[in-house]
């Protein structure tokens, strides 16, 4: 049965996006067999990064850490947050940079993949680490999304979420000979 033609229910519409992202096919029809089959050799890179993502909460503490103890009391708490932001989308920018030279992305499906996982992990964690072991306020949490009010904390899980997939096309349109002509447009100037 394919996700896509099924009539008798239209609760299998979401069921058949959800597989059409997560399953690497040839043809562009899922079937429910394949909805939770994805080939191997991408369900290893997916949890090679998914543990890699452990590495980003060590750089947020670390940053934090930082600003607590350096700048925080020269500069303020919300030039501090906004300096300390800044700071970690550059660190994590930099630990996407170093694990995508060690293990390349695949596709882009892959990639958004990575980047949905990333965002649950991260969200999780900032919540339930900064509620239960720093015991701050579920609203002192959700105030650094304020952006009106200069929080922009905001970016850090948009850019963990979208940066798999920004690495891809980046590696991907620079071929390892470091030139960012396509290996088409090479033969064809030849």
């Amino acid at each position: 049965m394919r996700f896509s033609s099924h009539q008798d229910d239209k609760n299998f519409a979401p069921m058949a996006f959800i597989a059409d992202v997560l399953v690497e096919r040839e043809d562009s029809s899922p079937t429910l067999d394949s909805a939770c089959c994805i080939n191997s050799k991408s369900r290893n890179m997916i949890r090679r990064y998914t543990i890699a993502w452990l590495g980003m909460p060590f750089l947020g503490i670390l940053n934090g850490a930082i600003r607590n103890f350096t700048y925080q009391s020269v500069v303020g708490e919300l030039t501090a947050h906004q300096l300390s932001t800044l700071s970690l989308l550059v660190l994590i920018s930099f630990y996407l940079w170093l694990i995508g030279r060690r293990w390349k992305l695949e596709s882009a499906r892959q990639a958004l993949t990575i980047g949905l996982i990333w965002l649950i992990l991260t969200v999780a964690f900032e919540f339930l680490f900064g509620h239960y072991v720093m015991n701050h306020s579920w609203s002192r949490l959700l105030a650094d999304y304020n952006i009106l009010n200069g929080r922009i904390w905001l970016f850090i899980p948009l850019w963990v979420a979208m940066a798999p997939y920004v690495f891809f096309r980046f590696a991907v349109r620079t071929p390892q000979g470091g030139s960012s002509e396509s290996p088409q447009r090479a033969s064809e100037a030849s």
